[in-house]
């Protein structure tokens, strides 16, 4: 196998397909990347850790540039560490029996590379039909505005994915951990069968990466039944794909935990940065064991943010809104606060649901993107 490469363009798509690969794993296989080149420019890039497969044309590869078709097994941090250690444009490629050897001018790093027959493929039981087309630039609000909400500490579980709904008009995708929720729907565009999919937010993550060049991308999954599928696959046009196990278990049925809206007693409208910079005063007055933040609604253009612990003094910060509504408060934590906060467009104006002390507050944002926000159990203070 010889190949010449444009050096920036090639590594930019080797460090994304090299991010799937395991380099701690005992199983020295998933450490590497598969590099299969066949006809001219014709490269493609495979890695996987078992859990998360991706492939991906390689950049930077001109036509007349491939001098010898062939398949690699290389350990992708070496590799990538090469290409980024070199300087300059042109670098080639080539390998041998025992060694894959990255070469610019006189400057060359041997590498010891493996049988690429031994590399694992995808896992699959057969390819089911409905296919739902997504916007790529919907990927990366996927894994960080709703992945952010999932329970890190269950990724094996259905509690630690994100949760695919189909209905006629709409996609939706929910994550949660039981004392907050976010939610982002979408136009659906592709069937209306029914999906119990709950997919792992390092695919979205990984796949906003591979189709950041794209307009769209396409869900599709694999298994005996869409009631319980085994893999989800995000594929693109140009042949690129992101594979993934699902996790398993039952879902939490989240839509119980959201309060009738007859039973709503106000709503703020408040811009994200106000919101977030008086968030961040009243945090102040936090800690650790004292994390509760009481939001309390009583006037017509603003509303107060309290909070107080017996080792880091007290906070009253108000915060200017337009709220209709009867006066109430509500106590919540103050980091769960924050980080919802975060996700959201510091420029945009969101609406605060208010539904008694004891019941969850709900956050609208822009563009169908819902955060839900349990009160804590017991008042501080």
């Amino acid at each position: 196998m010889k190949i010449k490469i444009d050096r920036k363009a090639f590594l930019e798509s080797f460090a994304v397909v090299a991010s799937a690969a395991a380099p701690k794993s005992p199983m020295e296989v998933v450490r590497n990347v598969l590099m299969v080149v066949g006809g001219d420019a014709d490269v493609v890039l495979t890695a996987t850790d078992m859990n998360l497969w991706v492939t991906m044309p390689a950049k930077g590869i001109e036509v007349g540039s491939v001098a010898e078709p062939g398949a690699v097994l290389v350990d992708a941090s070496k590799l990538k560490q090469a290409l980024e250690g070199m300087r300059g444009d042109e670098v080639t490629i080539e390998s041998d029996d025992s060694a894959v050897v990255v070469r610019q001018g006189k400057t060359h790093v041997r590498l010891p590379t493996d049988d690429p027959q031994k590399f694992p493929l995808c896992p699959s039981s057969g390819s089911l039909p409905p296919k739902w087309p997504v916007p790529s630039a919907i990927l990366p609000i996927l894994a960080d505005r709703v992945g952010y909400a999932v329970n890190d500490k269950s990724m094996s579980t259905a509690v630690g994915g994100i949760k695919m709904e189909v209905d006629e008009g709409e996609l939706g995708f929910v994550g949660l951990d039981g004392n907050r929720m976010a939610r982002k729907v979408i136009s659906n565009k592709g069937p209306i069968d029914k999906i119990n999919a709950h997919i792992p937010p390092s695919a979205f993550r990984l796949a906003a990466k591979v189709f950041d060049d794209s307009d769209s991308c396409l869900i599709a999954f694999t298994g005996p039944s869409l009631a319980g599928p085994h893999m989800v696959h995000f594929v693109g046009s140009d042949g690129a794909q992101v594979s993934s196990r699902l996790l398993e278990g039952r879902f939490p049925l989240w839509r119980k935990g959201i309060p009738d809206p007859d039973t709503k007693q106000g709503t703020a409208k408040v811009k994200v940065a106000d919101l977030m910079g008086a968030i961040r005063v009243a945090m102040i007055a936090t800690t650790e064991s004292s994390s509760g933040i009481t939001f309390r609604f009583d006037a017509d253009d603003v509303f107060t943010l309290e909070a107080s612990a017996p080792d880091a003094g007290d906070s009253e910060v108000e915060c200017p809104c337009e709220y209709a509504g009867i006066p109430g408060s509500v106590q919540l934590s103050g980091s769960y606060a924050r980080s919802s906060v975060e996700k959201l467009d510091p420029k945009s104006t969101v609406e605060i649901d208010f539904y008694g002390d004891d019941r969850v507050v709900l956050i609208r944002g822009e563009g169908n993107y819902m955060v839900g926000m349990s009160p804590m159990v017991e008042p501080e203070g």
